[in-house]
């Protein structure tokens, strides 16, 4: 595993604000990720490098009883925390994530290989979803952070808005 990442500035910090995302990822988990054992895919959030200024990411859970693949979205008084079973180390996926922070009885949809997974809400969110923050991370939730994807990220697209049934079976 190695530490590399990718920064983006502003990409959709003026479209977060509905607080929908569509998340499409496609490529592979190797293992649990270096250092912390949180190998963060992709990660919302602001220059902070406190929990202060996290939005939402979807990472490897290792060091967290090894939930599998995690989804977080920060809210005012307690994140929401919902994972899917870990994928075959090495094999290729093709994952579409969805959520709407409205309220906080939402549960994401998440799809992989156009199947339907079930996914278990681990920590139940409360307060107001965060929807702001300035850059999103892929492959690390930030440069001070030992938290490195073990994998390949091939594909990475996020929507502000939570795409439909068809628009998502058609990717």
């Amino acid at each position: 595993a190695n530490n590399e990442y990718i920064q983006t500035e502003n990409l959709v910090k003026s479209q977060q604000s509905s607080g929908q995302i569509t998340v499409e990822i496609i490529g592979t988990r190797d293992s649990g990720g270096s250092g912390n054992g949180y190998g963060a895919m992709v990660f919302k959030k602001n220059a902070t490098t406190d929990t202060a200024g996290r939005v939402w990411n979807i990472e490897n859970d290792n060091a967290d009883a090894g939930w599998g693949v995690a989804f977080q979205w920060w809210f005012s008084s307690q994140l929401g925390i919902w994972s899917i079973p870990y994928p075959t180390a090495g094999a290729m996926v093709h994952w579409i994530l969805r959520y709407n922070s409205a309220s906080t009885s939402n549960d994401p949809t998440w799809w992989q290989n156009g199947k339907p997974l079930t996914v278990t809400e681990r920590v139940t969110p409360s307060g107001t979803a965060r929807t702001d923050g300035s850059f999103i991370y892929l492959g690390n939730n930030s440069p001070s952070f030992n938290s490195g994807w073990d994998g390949k990220l091939f594909l990475v697209r996020v929507w502000n808005r939570m795409l439909s049934d068809s628009e998502a079976y058609k990717l």
